[in-house]
């Protein structure tokens, strides 16, 4: 542990203090709850009666290797 203080503290004072968020970052209290949501949900019900779900779904993947 003494090593570990020892490098930290011999690092410049900006790489220290990035040291310093990140060790403070893995603390669970500090970790942000994000809620999933779904907000995307019928986002292409426009397209509905245009596509079905396996053409939207192979259109998507078309879009994602572009």
């Amino acid at each position: 542990m003494a090593d570990l203080l020892k490098a930290i503290w011999n690092l410049d004072d900006e790489e220290r203090e990035k040291v310093i968020r990140y060790i403070r970052s893995l603390s669970p209290s500090q970790r942000r709850k994000n809620k999933i949501t779904f907000s995307w949900a019928g986002g292409l019900s426009e397209f509905r009666d245009e596509f079905t779900s396996l053409e939207l779904e192979n259109k998507a993947s078309e879009w994602r290797h572009q």
